[in-house]
């Protein structure tokens, strides 16, 4: 039954004051237009049942902790609890921590508000005595200051039922109010019913002002401009907000009148659960792109948010004077490198977003749409975004999150590097780089490519040459010295590819050469990714050799009479010997090839021998010879096979040699000579 509840609506509003003194509160940190905000005052999840049972025992309440009471329910679902209480039953009875749970429940009401109202009506949460009275107006529903209480309202299980749906009544916006003694309350609420539509928006305007206490001239009188639907439910149920006048001119005017009643309730709340302030907005809905995203493409995100302060926003670009605008922000302003710059709704930044709506009121829908745009480079990253009232706040009350993954068009990483970090004067190794795809397109060698199709290749960083590359003993460098072509005729997504390339150490002291190489699509770009560092040096050269044996060296030769014999020397120092047959070429006439060590006539150096013979090892000239080992190490022995060809003219000759890397240095001279007596 519900006709007590409508016939004693004109006669229920206003609360019972409180006898004892009110509570000191800050007047400062008090918003007598916005008391509580409508998250708080409609989170019906606030507590469990549990939770409030565990709060009466806390705070020792004599009156409710163990209080029993009629259960309430809604078994047919229509919004309302269900008349006769107990479902009928008078031994359905329940603790009053589960009604007040109930009545949440049904109602959608934080019930810390039910408590916060239990204690400001009638104490019953902290006093020591609980007189039948208090329990049947425990929420003072029925009971004006100025006439007794309505016994229809009577019952500590009906004043919740009812005070209540009240609240929640009101807050809906559902009752036309009629004020109890018109002429002296007055409370201008929006015209009409207001009802929020279900596109958003509407009652942005409410709710009036509420002015007029019962009693001016002793409780005081005060215009407010009430703010949103749950301050107003308050003043509907308790319409009193004294002047500061007033509250100097009548200390004690708490015991008189409910004028500290809003007060109190606030007072409560704040002392009991903490702020009374809610989110200043909540995320209505987002629309987010899926799964990965490839280089270059564009992808559209949505936030939509609720604004649940009492401030209009506005957008950038329909700035009012005086305020400032409302945008999404990464949090910390932290630059994404998924930010479309060339969308103007990131305002030209990479981590701020403007408003769609030129304004959006209290209680109104604000939209914000921008693209995403994938970098050219594998990345996986949260993009955390927060409201900010620009130069003003940052708001953190709820974080929208965009997860993303860019997948390039060419990416890689590197799966091994094998290179000398020393080398040599003269000596030959390789540089060998194994690399991953992980972009989305197929890799193309040089050798086998599709037309119009660019090669991929491994550049030295800035195209800088490499002193160690030597391109016409290896086609790997592709006529270059700063390039190095792909093995692999292609290599797919996921797949490795292989760079080798033979380089020789020039005879010249290099201290630390970094190639820093980089992956490169050839004539287009090179590739996002780190550098893959391959750092060699060369030590300076040491010239040194040593005399080991002579072999077959004839002491007398008749005019024209040739003879072959043998010289073996060892290498002393840390050079790589070779002979005509294993010179390193090069293309490059400033690197020239790599040299051979020879022996080189002495005392002078490079004069004609009066022995030279046109073998082989004679290179064709008269001053130099070419060894008979191929290539011979530091600790390793070389062998010079010479022929002699005796002269025209008889005597008594004394041939001297020395070592030469040609055409760069001569070896510190060891005394190698040959005396010879020619006969006629």
């Amino acid at each position: 039954m519900r006709i007590i509840r409508i016939l004693s609506l004109a006669v229920l509003i206003l609360g019972i004051s409180l006898i004892a003194a009110a509570p000191k509160v800050q007047a400062a940190t008090f918003d007598p237009g916005r008391i509580i905000d409508d998250t708080v005052f409609t989170n019906k999840n606030a507590m469990s049942e549990s939770q409030i049972q565990a709060f009466l025992e806390a705070k020792g309440s004599t009156c409710l902790k163990d209080f029993r009471t009629l259960a309430l329910y809604d078994d047919n679902n229509d919004g309302y609890g269900d008349e006769p209480y107990g479902r009928g039953n008078d031994n359905n009875k329940v603790l009053a921590s589960k009604l007040i749970y109930q009545a949440a429940q049904i109602y959608d009401i934080n019930p810390q508000v039910i408590l916060a109202t239990l204690e400001k009506e009638q104490r019953l949460i902290t006093r020591n005595d609980c007189p039948s009275w208090r329990y049947n107006t425990a929420l003072g529903y029925g009971c004006p200051d100025t006439e007794p209480c309505s016994v229809s309202a009577y019952g500590f299980t009906r004043q919740i039922d009812y005070g209540v749906w009240h609240f929640r009544g009101f807050y809906d916006d559902n009752l036309t109010y009629v004020p109890y003694s018109p002429g002296v309350r007055k409370v201008y609420f929006h015209p009409g019913p207001c009802r929020v539509p279900a596109s958003g928006g509407g009652c942005d305007e409410y709710y009036g002002q509420y002015k007029n206490n019962p009693d001016i001239n002793y409780c005081g009188s005060t215009n407010v401009n009430i703010k949103n639907r749950a301050t107003a439910s308050l003043y509907s149920y308790t319409p009193y907000q004294p002047n500061q006048a007033s509250l100097d001119a009548f200390p004690g005017t708490g015991d008189r009148c409910s004028s500290y009643g809003n007060r109190n309730f606030w007072f409560f709340f704040t002392n009991w659960f903490g702020s009374t302030s809610g989110p200043f907005y909540t995320l209505e809905s987002q629309t987010l792109p899926d799964g990965e995203i490839a280089y270059g493409e564009v992808v559209s995100v949505q936030f939509k948010i609720k604004n649940n302060s009492s401030l209009t926003w506005y957008s950038d670009g329909n700035l009012p004077q005086g305020q400032r605008a409302f945008r999404l922000m990464t949090t910390g302003y932290k630059n994404t490198v998924f930010a479309n710059t060339s969308d103007p709704a990131w305002m030209g930044t990479q981590n701020q977003v403007k408003m769609v709506e030129a304004s959006v009121a209290p209680g109104q829908i604000a939209t914000f749409n921008f693209t995403l745009k994938a970098p050219q480079q594998s990345l996986s990253h949260t993009i955390d975004m927060v409201l900010v009232h620009n130069g003003v706040r940052v708001y953190t009350d709820t974080v929208m999150s965009v997860a993303v993954k860019s997948i390039p068009d060419y990416a890689y990483e590197t799966v091994s590097i094998e290179a000398p970090r020393g080398i040599l004067p003269g000596d030959g190794n390789f540089i060998t780089v194994k690399l991953k795809n992980t972009g989305v397109e197929t890799w193309h060698s040089d050798d086998n490519r599709p037309p119009g199709v660019r090669p991929i290749r491994l550049a030295a960083s800035g195209y800088r040459n490499s002193p160690f590359a030597y391109p016409r003993t290896s086609s790997a460098w592709l006529g270059t010295r700063n390039q190095i072509k792909l093995q692999e005729p292609k290599v797919a997504p996921g797949e490795v590819g292989t760079f080798r390339a033979t380089i020789f150490a020039p005879y010249q002291e290099i201290k630390e050469h970094e190639h820093n190489f980089r992956l490169v699509l050839d004539g287009e770009k090179f590739i996002p990714g780190l550098n893959i560092p391959v750092t060699i040096s060369v030590p300076p050269i040491i010239p040194r050799y040593s005399i080991v044996s002579t072999s077959g060296v004839p002491s007398t030769l008749s005019t024209g009479e040739q003879a072959t014999f043998s010289v073996t020397v060892r290498n002393e120092g840390n050079m790589i010997w070779r002979n005509a047959r294993r010179k390193v070429p090069s293309d490059d006439p400033a690197q020239g090839p790599l040299r051979d060590v020879r022996m080189l006539t002495w005392d002078p150096g490079y004069r004609n021998s009066a022995f030279a013979s046109s073998t082989w090892e004679w290179l064709g000239s008269k001053n130099q010879i070419s060894a008979a080992t191929k290539i011979a190490g530091p600790g390793k022995n070389a062998t010079y096979d010479i022929t002699f060809t005796a002269p025209n003219t008889p005597g008594q000759y004394v041939e001297r040699f020395n070592l030469v890397l040609d055409g760069l240095v001569v070896f510190p001279n060891q005394g190698l000579s040959f005396p010879i007596t020619v006969t006629p």
